[in-house]
């Protein structure tokens, strides 16, 4: 996952420490509203992914509650259907990432992950996650 990390960071422009916590919210929006089983296999097969999930402190089911772009990702995502993902997104959101870099990380992340296991697996995972097949590009 270190790989990946780097690879936001220096993309995105972003400090490690800001691309890890972006991650890591990722990893742990995919850990709570995935296809478990399907997830499940993906993390075992990205070491550190469920170590990353784990350890966010972004927890994907809590919008936070100061607001702000989060908020607005958050509200903005019930809006349109995506229901429980709207607290992933804005958890995503307080990673540190503006709106156009999560979308872009999130594309970033199907790529890098579909190198390194069977793309089936990719997809069905981020297609479990209405929130994530809409930013997948």
């Amino acid at each position: 996952m270190q790989e990946f990390v780097n690879q936001v960071a220096s993309r995105l422009g972003v400090p490690a420490s800001t691309a890890s916590d972006a991650v890591g919210a990722l990893m742990n929006l995919i850990q709570r509203s995935g296809d478990k089983g399907a997830v499940s296999d993906l993390f075992a097969k990205l070491p550190g992914a469920r170590t990353m999930a784990d350890d966010s402190e972004h927890e994907a089911g809590e919008a936070p509650a100061a607001g702000g772009i989060g908020g607005m990702l958050g509200g903005l995502a019930g809006k349109v259907g995506l229901g429980g993902d709207a607290g992933g997104l804005a958890g995503l959101a307080s990673s540190g990432l503006g709106a156009g870099q999560i979308g872009t990380m999130v594309t970033m992340f199907v790529t890098w992950a579909k190198s390194k296991v069977d793309p089936a697996l990719v997809d069905k995972v981020i297609g479990s996650i209405p929130a994530l097949k809409n930013l997948a590009k």
